[in-house]
C-alpha cells in the first residue's frame, strides 16, 4: 500500500486537529489505528457540514439568491424593502427638484436579522425613513419610529437585531443654504420662515417652492397653514422676500402670497432626529456674502460686559436654534488681522447641525 500522509484536518469548531505527517503503513495493526483517526475527520467534517446546512436552512432559496446578489437600486418614490429584493443599498434621488417627502420603510425585522441595508440620498430633499411594524429604528441608543434625512449625500446603514434596526455608520446633516440678515446682535437664528397669506390649495411638506418666479427658493419643513419653514435656501434670493411675492409649490401646484417682509424672520432649525444636544454639532459661517471664499467660521467668543459671536441652543430633543450675543459677531480681517465686527448691514450666514 502506499503512504498516505495528513497534515492536519478541522474539526466542528473550526479547529485543527491530528498528528502532522502521519503516514498509514502496510502493517494491519498501523492501518487500524490510523483507520480510528480517518473515522474522527469524517465524522467532524459530517458535523461541520450539518452546522453549516442548518445556518442556511432559516433563509429561503430566494432570500439566500437576494443576498448573493445584493445591489444597488435607485429610487425617485416611495419604497418599502422586502425580504427578497436583493438590494443593499438604496439610493432616493432628489435631484429633479419637484419632489415631495419621500417614504423607506424598512423591511421584516423577524426575517432579516443580521442582514445590513445602506439608505442614502442623491440631491436635497427629505426622506422619512419609517419602521416596519413595532420593530424600531435605534439611533444612539434612542429608540424611534421614524427619522429624517435632509441633504444630498446623507446616508444611514442599518443592521437587523434583537434590539431592533441599528444604525451602524451615519452621516446625517441639515442645513439653511445661505440666508441674509440684516441684523446679527441679540438674534436667534435657524430655518427662515416666511408668513403668507391668499392660500390656494396645499403645500407639501418635502417639496421646493418657487418665489417671485426664482425656482429653488427653499424646501418646506414644516407648514402650519399660515407660515412656511424652509431649509437649503439655494437662490439669488438667499432666503430674503418681499411682501406679495407670490409662493408656488413645485410638486403640489399650491399657491399663495408673502404677507410681511422676512427680512430677520428664523425659527428653529427642525431636525426631528430626537435627540439631545449632547449628541449634536453645528457648523455656523458667516460673511459680506453668499460665497465660501473668505467665509469665517464663528467660534464662541465671550466678553465679561459684551458677548460676542453664537452658540447653539437646544429648545427641544427636535429642534435647535443658535443665540448671537448682543455685540454682534467678531471675525479677523483677511487684510491685517484686526478685528471686524458683524452687526447690521446685508449679513450672510450659512448654519448647519449634524449628528455626533
Amino acid at each position: 500500500m502506499a503512504n498516505i500522509k495528513i497534515s492536519e484536518f478541522a474539526n466542528k469548531a473550526g479547529n485543527f486537529v491530528g498528528n502532522d505527517k502521519l503516514t498509514l503503513l502496510d502493517s494491519q495493526d498501523a492501518y487500524s489505528n490510523k483507520n480510528k483517526t480517518f473515522t474522527g475527520l469524517i465524522t467532524s467534517l459530517s458535523d461541520f457540514a450539518s452546522t453549516i446546512r442548518t445556518g442556511i436552512d432559516v433563509y429561503s432559496t430566494s432570500q439566500v439568491d437576494a443576498l448573493v446578489a445584493s445591489s444597488i437600486s435607485i429610487k425617485t418614490a416611495d419604497y418599502a424593502s422586502l425580504d427578497d429584493d436583493g438590494i443593499s443599498h438604496v439610493i432616493f434621488d432628489f435631484s429633479a427638484g419637484n419632489k415631495k417627502m419621500l417614504n423607506y420603510t424598512t423591511p421584516a425585522l423577524a426575517n432579516n436579522l443580521n442582514r445590513k441595508i445602506k439608505i442614502s440620498t442623491y440631491g436635497n430633499g427629505i426622506l422619512k425613513i419609517n419602521r416596519e411594524g413595532s420593530s424600531n429604528i435605534l439611533l444612539k441608543g434612542t429608540a424611534l419610529t421614524a427619522m429624517y434625512l435632509y441633504c444630498s449625500g446623507n446616508f444611514v446603514e442599518i443592521e437587523g437585531s434583537s434590539l431592533g434596526w441599528i444604525i451602524t455608520s451615519k452621516e446625517i446633516y441639515i442645513d439653511t443654504s445661505w440666508v441674509v440678515s440684516t441684523e446679527i446682535r441679540n438674534k436667534d437664528f435657524g430655518l427662515k420662515t416666511v408668513t403668507y397669506d391668499g392660500l390656494s390649495g396645499t403645500f407639501a411638506v418635502g417639496e421646493r417652492v418657487t418665489i417671485n418666479n426664482v425656482t429653488n427658493a427653499g424646501i418646506i419643513v414644516s407648514d402650519t397653514g399660515a407660515v412656511l419653514t424652509l431649509y437649503s435656501c439655494s437662490n439669488a434670493q438667499n432666503g430674503l422676500f418681499t411682501n406679495d411675492w407670490t409662493i408656488a409649490g413645485a410638486q403640489s401646484g399650491a399657491t399663495a402670497n408673502v404677507n410681511g417682509a422676512n427680512t430677520n424672520a428664523y425659527g428653529n432649525i427642525l431636525h426631528s432626529w430626537g435627540l439631545n444636544g449632547i449628541d449634536l454639532d453645528y457648523i455656523f459661517y458667516v460673511n459680506a456674502s453668499a460665497s465660501f471664499t473668505n467665509a469665517m467660521k464663528v467660534a464662541d467668543v465671550w466678553g465679561s460686559s459684551t458677548s460676542c459671536n453664537a452658540e447653539l441652543i437646544q429648545v427641544d430633543t427636535n429642534n435647535v436654534k443658535f443665540q448671537t450675543g448682543n455685540a454682534g459677531i467678531y471675525y479677523a480681517k483677511d487684510a491685517d488681522g484686526s478685528a471686524g465686527l458683524y452687526t447690521t448691514g446685508t449679513i450672510y450666514l450659512y448654519l448647519r447641525v449634524f449628528i455626533l
